[in-house]
């Protein structure tokens, strides 16, 4: 009489060995996959789908507009804190060719830049969710996650080449209990008001404004 026992144990461990090596080789594919980045947490159309809480007059005549997106927002009106998922975006724009200001004074911008800058907060970054030349991690660990930096091309939704992510980073070292953002207190003040904060600074090139 065969032993059908003895004959399916053969097969039953290929089919074990095939299933290991292929869960294997799935993780290690999902593995190297690249996660989610800062730039696609935002998007070209970050605009309309955030809120513009501030506008910075620089000294060097730029203008800076500042978003937050609508979750942190209501996060930090009701609980003061910036959550798991905070984004913010920084626009800037060019001098006007004329240096231009508007009757109150404030400057007239001249063309954007096409280089937005974004800090997203994140539980989920880890080391492997970080590119070889950008968006490194920053802030240390928290319950709401830790900070990533990027910039990116509003027409194009390319990254930034070539952005000095340190350069980034060395502007918040010392606002660590702010959580490493410099505007938080014209973020409170749009939070409380509903209007974009008009704010002018005489700041140059990398200085800090806020």
């Amino acid at each position: 009489m065969t032993d059908f026992r003895s004959a399916r144990r053969p097969a039953i461990a290929l089919a074990v060995a095939i299933a290991v090596v292929t869960g294997i080789t799935a993780q290690r594919a999902a593995m190297a996959e690249p996660r989610d980045g800062p730039t696609e947490r935002v998007g070209p159309e970050f605009r309309e789908a955030m809120h513009r809480y501030a506008i910075v007059d620089r000294g060097d005549g730029k203008v800076y507009d500042l978003y937050v997106d609508p979750r942190t927002l209501e996060v930090w009106r009701s609980q003061r804190r910036l959550p798991d998922g905070a984004i913010f975006a920084i626009e800037s724009f060019a001098p006007h060719a004329d240096g231009l200001r508007e009757a109150s004074g404030h400057l007239v911008r001249g063309a954007s830049e096409n280089d937005v800058h974004v800090a997203v907060k994140s539980t989920g970054w880890g080391r492997e969710d970080v590119p070889t030349s950008t968006g490194l991690l920053f802030g240390q660990p928290t319950e709401d996650g830790r900070w990533r930096m990027d910039g990116f091309d509003p027409r194009t939704g390319a990254r930034t080449p070539d952005l000095d992510i340190a350069e980034c980073h060395a502007c918040h070292l010392d606002r660590r209990a702010e959580d490493f953002i410099l505007s938080r207190g014209l973020l409170d003040r749009f939070a409380r008001t509903g209007a974009p904060a008009r704010i002018t600074f005489d700041c140059l090139g990398r200085e800090i404004c806020f």
